[in-house]
């Protein structure tokens, strides 16, 4: 297993208590409910099993809107003197509350204005880089007149004061327009950021961590217990429970390679592939029926073990 993994999870993985990093928040909301109570991602198929089920949908549901305000929050936010990103933090915005008036869409597109082309919203004046205050579209962002404001009431895209300000940085930062980040090759290596704790930091994962807590002005919390570190990455890797036989062997390994030795066991497990598939199974809204007004049985079940054997 590579280094780089095991140091993302013994980074993750091994503080105690409700982290305030946002990035170590959202790998906790994964992995537990904020009751602590353990998940079964397999009850028996009785009636006690099915509404089991329901209560884990439920579950699921809660955490993916903790994920997703987190990761919205993760871009939009921006400290002042930061760069702003425009794939990961504008590019959204625009996309969602801009683009459908002023965007590729020559049908729905309005005033002859695109916004989502740099050369032609600059020449517009939508864009002032260099008098950021002359901005046609900042202007009309921050307006009060209802006859003024873009995006309009009527369209129920409204801005809100974080983006309307994300957004006035990013001018002021000269409006740069990027590609997507999903097609931007990553940098070969990534300086490890400097912090003021040098002793806390176990890997060049925890530097980034570290900065990032020192940079909120928060300390770290404790570290967590032997049987929590095992709890949370068996959870992390495989969403489901230790075995009490696999507590009991880890309490009792003493050596150093004690942690790495659970790792390269999860990701060798084939409950590992299957916990990684199940994400895709639900964005692919697999189902063995329609569940809606025509129940149809659609025979969904081949397609689950053929995500299993790929992941």
């Amino acid at each position: 297993m590579g280094s780089s993994i095991r140091g993302v999870l013994e980074s993750m993985l091994r503080l105690q208590g409700p982290i305030h990093n946002l990035h170590v928040r959202i790998i906790t909301w994964l992995i537990e409910d904020h009751k602590g109570h353990k998940i079964c991602s397999r009850p028996p198929l009785t009636s006690e099993g099915k509404i089991l089920d329901l209560q884990l949908v439920r579950i699921r549901r809660l955490k993916l809107h903790h994920l997703t305000f987190g990761l919205l929050a993760a871009t939009q936010l921006s400290h002042a003197g930061d760069k702003v990103s425009y794939s990961r933090q504008i590019l959204p915005i625009l996309s969602d509350k801009c683009f459908y008036c002023h965007g590729p869409d020559k049908n729905h597109r309005k005033e002859d204005l695109r916004l989502d082309i740099r050369e032609e919203a600059v020449k517009a004046g939508a864009w002032d880089p260099k008098s950021p205050a002359k901005s046609e579209a900042l202007i009309r962002i921050f307006s009060k007149d209802s006859d003024e404001i873009m995006p309009p009431p009527d369209s129920h895209r409204e801005l809100t004061e974080t983006q309307k300000n994300l957004i006035r940085e990013w001018i002021n930062q000269g409006a740069e327009y990027e590609k997507h980040w999903a097609f931007v090759t990553p940098p070969q290596q990534v300086p490890v950021p400097a912090t003021k704790d040098r002793s806390w930091a176990v890997n060049p994962i925890d530097s980034f961590i570290l900065a990032r807590l020192e940079k909120e002005n928060l300390t770290p919390s404790k570290p967590a217990p032997s049987e929590r570190w095992l709890r949370r990455t068996t959870f992390t890797l495989t969403g489901l429970p230790p075995s009490q036989p696999e507590i009991d062997a880890f309490l009792a390994d003493k050596s150093p390679a004690a942690r790495e030795a659970v790792v390269d066991r999860l990701l060798a497990s084939p409950r590992f592939g299957e916990h990684m598939a199940t994400s895709w199974l639900d964005l692919a809204r697999y189902a063995d029926s329609f569940g809606y007004q025509a129940d149809i049985q659609t025979d969904a079940w081949p397609y689950r073990g053929l995500g299993d054997q790929v992941a």
